[in-house]
């Protein structure tokens, strides 16, 4: 597992890398059924804006990106973050993206978010996590991790001509402990 930075029992995840943005990863967000829920992916993406998007992470304190990658190959499967981290309030947003769709099962997705709760509330001590999204699929994952739903906007997308909500939940690192 190379680079790795935290293990689970079938993928890993590592620092986001070049290699990474100039593989698969900005072809992901082309891809108009891997980017179908998410609410800021309607532009084209390219190879030098992935890197150049890389590249503005490696300095930056407000954003942590990962690569998840299988442990019996290193196959590198999609990306998860911890954004617009507040260091003086202690939260930030989660997200991910499954970008390989032989992989989009929920075992990966799940094992991922887990992975990614325990660098934030465990690594970084911070105190509560965010999350939005557009996706029922990903609404239901987040009530299994424990998350609770605060609230959201009713219709706020248009999602295959039909209007759909964007759903609120957080998690806090209390709440983490108690389930993990």
């Amino acid at each position: 597992m190379k680079n790795s930075f935290i293990e689970g029992s079938k993928i890993y995840l590592r620092p986001a890398s070049i290699k990474d943005a100039k593989g698969n990863w900005f072809k992901w967000l082309n891809d108009i059924e891997v980017t179908k829920y998410l609410t800021n992916q309607f532009w084209p993406n390219t190879k030098e804006n992935q890197i150049k998007f890389v590249k503005g992470t490696i300095t930056n304190k407000e954003r942590l990106v990962f690569s998840i990658c299988l442990k019996k190959n290193d196959k590198h499967i999609g990306q998860c973050s911890l954004s617009y981290i507040n260091w003086v309030h202690r939260f930030a947003d989660i997200g991910m993206i499954i970008g390989e769709k032989n992989y989009r099962n929920g075992q990966y997705t799940l094992e991922a978010y887990k992975l990614l709760l325990q660098v934030a509330f465990d690594r970084l001590n911070l105190k509560n996590i965010k999350s939005s999204m557009a996706n029922p699929v990903a609404k239901k994952l987040h009530e299994l991790l424990g998350f609770k739903y605060v609230g959201g906007y009713k219709d706020l997308f248009l999602i295959d001509d039909k209007k759909a909500p964007l759903y609120l939940f957080y998690m806090n690192k209390n709440m983490w402990k108690k389930k993990y």
